[in-house]
């Protein structure tokens, strides 16, 4: 097998030396940015940061912003074996704590956060090799950053659900009015995580806000998607986005048919296929019990 030596935030394959600044992208990624749109260069600055991979956010009618997050997977140069991924609370100026905390945001310098030796990735500063294990990629006290808060945390979803879009129920729905709805796009595993057993996500989650707990909404009779129960069509398969619509329907944006085919790599191609014309669109109204 070929070896390529590569530096940290630099491209693939280039080396990098002790003590090497390298300079930060403006403006910053694994932020949130916010900006007028009438003057969005002008005005454009970093309104949260220190996210992993944020894919939908949300703003409920008390102006509160509610942001969806992809934690680590267990690949690549640097890999975590995360407890969780979060939906947070999203407060200006707050930092989230990546690259160096888990979505939890509890330290990656706990141990329960590594891998086997097998699946780590050599690390050498010069010529030296580093012992395995995890530590902090940033200097916290040089970078004048604290902890982050950990009640930034609004719900935790289960390793590797990958939650996706989200929104708030209306006025309409009754008791669960104000909670948020988030899409659970599901995992890819054995790719991002080797050890998986169960099949975490494909459903619609919702979380309240005042309590923080995580409970199914839309899902299947079996973990998983629709089409490995012999029901593509009939159930959900990937959700990925969430929508109240002005009649007061919820509607989910199914993504469709996403799974692994590592035989792929073999032909050089991602170990990925995503089959046309499998997705859909499902609009979901509440029953009079759920309505209150």
């Amino acid at each position: 097998d070929d070896t390529v030596l590569t530096g940290a935030f630099v491209p693939f394959g280039t080396e990098t030396t002790p003590g090497q600044v390298i300079e930060a992208t403006d403006p910053c990624g694994s932020s949130i940015l916010a900006f007028d749109p009438d003057d969005p260069e002008g005005t454009l600055q970093m309104y949260a940061w220190g996210f992993r991979h944020v894919i939908g956010f949300a703003w409920n009618k008390d102006g509160e912003l509610f942001a969806s997050a992809n934690s680590y997977d267990v690949r690549g140069s640097r890999p975590v074996k995360d407890e969780a991924e979060a939906t947070y609370r999203v407060k200006e100026g707050a930092w989230y704590g990546w690259p160096d905390f888990s979505a939890a945001l509890e330290p990656l310098t706990d141990a329960k956060f590594d891998v086997p030796d097998s699946l780590q990735v050599p690390v050498y500063v010069g010529d030296e090799l580093q012992e395995n294990g995890l530590g902090f990629l940033i200097d916290h006290e040089a970078s004048g950053l604290e902890p982050p808060d950990p009640s930034l945390v609004l719900g935790l979803h289960d390793y590797q659900s990958s939650p996706t879009k989200l929104d708030i129920a209306p006025e309409s729905w009754g008791e669960m009015a104000g909670q948020l709805f988030v899409a659970e796009w599901g995992d890819l595993s054995p790719e991002t995580n080797p050890f998986q057993d169960e099949r975490p996500g494909y459903r619609v989650v919702r979380i309240d806000p005042e309590t923080g707990q995580v409970e199914p909404f839309v899902f299947n009779a079996q973990p998983g998607p629709a089409s490995e129960q012999d029901a593509l069509g009939e159930g959900i398969e990937r959700p990925f986005d969430v929508k109240f619509g002005p009649d007061g329907a919820m509607y989910v944006v199914d993504y469709g048919v996403a799974r692994v085919n590592q035989a792929r790599i073999e032909q050089g191609q991602v170990p990925y296929e995503f089959p046309p014309r499998t997705g859909a669109v499902w609009r979901i109204t509440p029953s009079d019990g759920r309505n209150g």
